[in-house]
């Protein structure tokens, strides 16, 4: 292979590690909306009965984590499967141009890639479902 085709390579490859982060996320988030939405229905109907008749996804054990344990397992998977592939881009940058200033500049943006990917995760651990507002349609 060219070293300009690996060079390409390897600087497109995080961008498509924070693309597949941060759709991850988006994912689980929307998951999370129809995990609360459906605690929601299970509330109210409970409401109405005047008993629990309904608690599996309010009574949930993985409640208290964003999309549920699969869905964190996953994203730990999807970011220490990130980690590897940022290091291993390191590596063959090294290989491909070894110990110049391309190379610290491309270790920079590795590093950038990298705290990004972190704060987006931190980001996303503080995430709450909001119920939307709801709307009267009744016509006075």
């Amino acid at each position: 292979m060219e070293i300009e085709s690996k060079i390409i390579f390897l600087v497109g490859v995080p961008v498509a590690i924070i693309y597949l982060i941060r759709s991850t996320i988006f994912h689980i988030r929307s998951l999370e909306d129809y995990f609360r939405k459906i605690e929601e229905a299970e509330r109210r109907v409970n409401e109405i009965c005047s008993e629990q008749l309904m608690q599996f996804q309010s009574g949930h054990p993985s409640r208290g984590l964003p999309g549920g344990r699969a869905s964190q397992e996953l994203l730990h998977f999807i970011l220490l499967m990130g980690v590897g592939i940022l290091s291993a881009c390191g590596y063959l940058m090294w290989q491909a141009i070894s110990l110049n200033i391309s190379f610290y500049a491309y270790c920079i943006y590795v590093l950038l890639v990298s705290l990004y990917c972190i704060y987006v995760r931190f980001r996303f651990l503080g995430y709450k479902y909001t119920p939307a507002k709801k709307v009267d349609l009744h016509v006075t």
